[in-house]
């Protein structure tokens, strides 16, 4: 009995000491072995070729002509097996570089040139692999060596930019403006999603081994069945969202790495998502600018009745598991959907065809449509970005054939139109959009966002904030904590704050340490550690002006100013045309009573981008403390100019002119903008000032009773 009881203890020791290992890279050849069909599936998928070494066996551009573009001739050419470009250096001269890697495969190929301090930069000429010709990124700009767009610019920096979601294993290693990047395999291999697969290789072995011995678990697809009467299939077992959508939506969405080894992670600990945001995305959510699909996934149906990435796309040659509308009729009914009563359209016909509805396109990089993963009803009725209007053009035809053909569809919902409204700045909306944040039947991106959105309807903002600091949803609290800045400081918002320090997801911890940072709450052993993984978070990513710019600011605050200095000069530095860095580092030279400093900051930001408003707002505020009257004005007509939705800008342009003498112009200014900020107690307060100075006392007493009302409405 004592030699058994030993046996099991030594057995259990063991299996511990096992799992304790940690798996390492081995290689996509080590699959090969076990897994050839998989394999030869990845070597014909834009995964493999994500990034090649330039050879024959992989460029697929002309190297034997020339490409002209704004008054340039680029030659590319081969000279003893290498493929080059003459082309312009980062100071306007012309230079043969040498190609050394490709970028993709189609409907595009970009190429990589390596230059300074161990960069490679991804050259903003690229070749159209379906028409077969060479084009430039920004057709309709004339970029050159100035622009920030110029292939030699950090927006084209393949480390930086681009790396980590094109190689596995990605190593940036950066230090002093210098990359020593590094990876284990140049493409996104077996590994980029599988993990590391040491310990696989030993579970072979060693059936014992939990998980296959792998650390990430892909298998989520579910069980389907269609239940009497329902015309699509449902998910039969636990819904679940578990790691196979977040594991793609480490590369396939718009975030930022918070983490350094962020394969196997939960999301939330190791990027920090956008939310869905006007500029981005239309307002009804569709995708506008390239955001990468998650925010659009998170926002469907589909994901909240549990599809995900592969029930799909295959997941190893990542091409649809059938064709056409066939695709979509696995899962919903052929008499329901696939009929001109559905559709509207005449039988195989553009129309017909269910992505052209649901999954409209947007084309990227001039050549390269992505399909919108919201799944959508268009709806021309109530708004001008719809797939109906992408064929149709006469939007007026188009509402009326639409109620038509569907009289009984419902106008929307409540909530639609209330985010539609809020992403558009419609004033008066503010109480509908707490109701909507509040809403548990509403996606968790959507209410996330709305609670970003309420930075334009400061009557309920501190509702907001209030409301998703203490909610359980991780996605609302974080949109809380990043406005929580803007909040006033109170006790409640302390001890919400304070609570969060000790929230499972990091990111959460992170931001809930910077709100109480930036409030100077700076206390206790659970602050230190969650602002200590803050910093780590920031310099993640210290080759990005963004977190040097963070870091100069969490310099600001303790004082620190040479080395906020610093940062800030770093940052413009990567980037020269960094407007925040600007702005920060005049500000500190403010702080320390150098104001000619800061205006020769301001000043030398204005020769990168002329139509900055956060720039002509500074250098204005910077006129107004030294009593230059006129130069002062000037600058906030510019900053309203260039930022007309800046309340900032407005307000002080406002206030300069009132106290320079001209109530008059600043009360037409005001009134002017009316609509706009009318919810702003700073606005009305200036507004009903004006109007009782001016004599104008029972427009001023107007003005008060429809502020009164609006907060009135908002609060009940």
């Amino acid at each position: 009995m004592k030699i058994l009881l030993l046996v099991l203890l030594l057995s259990c020791q063991k299996k511990a000491i096992t799992s304790s290992v940690k798996s390492s890279f081995v290689g996509s050849n080590k699959c090969l072995s076990c897994h050839v069909n998989e394999f030869k599936e990845w070597k014909k998928s834009h995964h493999f070729f994500s990034m090649n070494e330039a050879t024959s066996q992989y460029v697929k551009g002309n190297f034997n002509t020339t490409f002209s573009y704004n008054k340039i001739d680029y030659r590319f050419f081969k000279k003893n097996n290498k493929y080059l470009v003459t082309a312009d250096d980062s100071q306007g001269n012309m230079r043969d570089f040498e190609i050394k890697y490709t970028f993709g495969t189609e409907p595009l190929q970009q190429y990589l040139i390596p230059t300074t301090n161990g960069k490679l930069q991804a050259f903003n000429i690229a070749w159209d692999t379906k028409n077969k010709k060479w084009f430039h990124l920004y057709p309709k700009d004339k970029v050159d060596f100035k622009s920030p767009f110029h292939w030699t610019k950090i927006s084209h920096n393949w480390n930086n930019r681009c790396a980590e979601c094109h190689s596995t294993n990605l190593e940036k290693n950066y230090l002093d403006d210098t990359y020593k990047t590094s990876f284990s395999e140049i493409n996104v291999s077996c590994e980029s999603c599988h993990g590391p697969a040491s310990r696989h290789l030993d579970w072979v072995k060693d059936k014992d081994i939990t998980n296959k011995g792998l650390i990430v678990d892909l298998n989520d697809r579910g069980v389907w069945e269609r239940q009497t009467g329902s015309k699509t299939l449902k998910r039969k077992d636990e819904l679940k969202h578990g790691s196979q959508v977040e594991n793609c939506a480490s590369c396939h969405s718009l975030r930022q790495k918070i983490k350094t080894e962020t394969v196997g992670e939960n999301y939330l600990d190791a990027f920090h998502p956008r939310f869905i945001e006007p500029g981005r995305y239309f307002p009804d959510g569709q995708i506008k600018e390239e955001v990468y699909v998650y925010g659009s996934f998170l926002q469907s149906k589909m994901y909240h009745q549990g599809v995900v990435c592969t029930d799909c796309h295959k997941p190893h040659n990542l091409k649809l598991r059938a064709e056409g509308n066939a695709l979509c009729l696995r899962c919903h009914t052929i008499e329901n959907y696939a009929s001109k009563s559905h559709h509207g359209h005449n039988l195989k016909s553009k129309g017909s065809k269910c992505v052209n509805c649901h999954m409209p396109e947007r084309t990227y990089m001039v050549v390269d449509p992505r399909r919108d993963h919201k799944f959508v009803i268009p709806r021309p009725d109530l708004t001008t970005n719809n797939a109906c209007i992408d064929c149709h053009k006469d939007q007026k035809w188009v509402s009326k054939s639409f109620k038509k053909l569907w009289p009984t569809l419902k106008t929307a919902d409540d909530s639609d139109l209330t985010f539609m409204k809020a992403m558009q700045g419609t004033p008066g909306i503010g109480a509908d959009l707490l109701r909507l944040i509040k809403n548990p039947e509403i996606p968790d991106i959507i209410r996330g966002s709305a609670v970003k959105l309420t930075s334009s309807y400061p009557l309920i903002q501190n509702q907001a904030v209030d409301y998703a600091l203490k909610n359980s949803t991780t996605l609302l609290v974080l949109a809380g904590l990043e406005i929580s800045q803007n909040a006033p400081d109170s006790d409640a918002l302390k001890t919400a704050l304070t609570k969060l320090l000790n929230h499972p997801k990091k990111i959460i911890r992170s931001q809930a340490a910077l709100s109480l940072n930036q409030r100077g709450l700076k206390e206790g052993s659970a602050f230190n550690k969650a602002m200590g993984e803050y910093i780590d978070s920031i310099n993640v990513n210290i080759d990005d002006p963004s977190s040097l710019i963070n870091l100069g600011n969490l310099n600001v605050g303790d004082k620190d100013y040479a080395r906020a200095h610093n940062n800030f000069s770093n940052a413009i530095k990567i980037d020269p045309h960094s407007i925040p860095a600007y702005v920060n580092k005049a500000d500190l030279y403010r702080a320390e009573g150098l104001d000619s400093k800061a205006e020769d900051v301001l000043k030398r930001a204005l020769t990168f981008d002329n139509e900055s408003s956060s720039i002509h707002l500074a250098l204005g505020m910077l006129y107004v403390r030294n009593k230059q009257t006129g130069e002062a004005l000037e600058h906030f007509k510019d900053a309203l100019k260039y930022g007309p939705d800046n309340f900032q800008a407005l307000y002080m342009y406002a206030l300069a002119l009132h106290s320079y003498g001209d109530s008059i112009r600043a009360l037409k200014i005001l009134e002017a903008t009316y609509n706009k900020f009318k919810e702003w107690p700073a606005f009305n307060q200036l507004l009903i000032t004006l109007c009782k100075q001016l004599g104008l006392s029972s427009k001023a007493q107007d003005y008060f009773a429809k502020f009164s009302k609006m907060n009135d409405t908002a609060n009940n």
